[in-house]
């Protein structure tokens, strides 16, 4: 098994490893996002998504706040790719 390089979120320059625990297994909210570039990034981090966003422990719809207290995310909130979308976290 090829091992993975630690991902580096090139606005703050921290590398972040990380294991998935069972409550991780929910879809992503960025797969059902408009937002959603097929570079996996998106308009709201257009360099990386952070961590915390990708696997559900923070939720997109509310501002994201950057390590330097100030709105990391340009403004830009989770949004369904169609009216018919529920949030991940939404679901149980």
């Amino acid at each position: 098994m090829a091992t993975r390089k630690p991902r580096t979120n090139t606005a703050t320059g921290a590398s972040q490893r990380f294991v998935l625990q069972e409550e991780d297994m929910v879809p992503a909210q960025c797969n059902s996002c408009r937002h959603l570039l097929a570079t996996g990034t998106c308009a709201a981090f257009p360099d990386a998504i952070p961590i915390e966003i990708l696997v559900n422990r923070v939720d997109h719809r509310i501002a994201y706040t950057g390590p330097n207290g100030r709105s990391a995310d340009n403004g830009i909130r989770w949004a369904p790719i169609s009216l018919t979308v529920v949030h991940p976290l939404d679901t149980s």
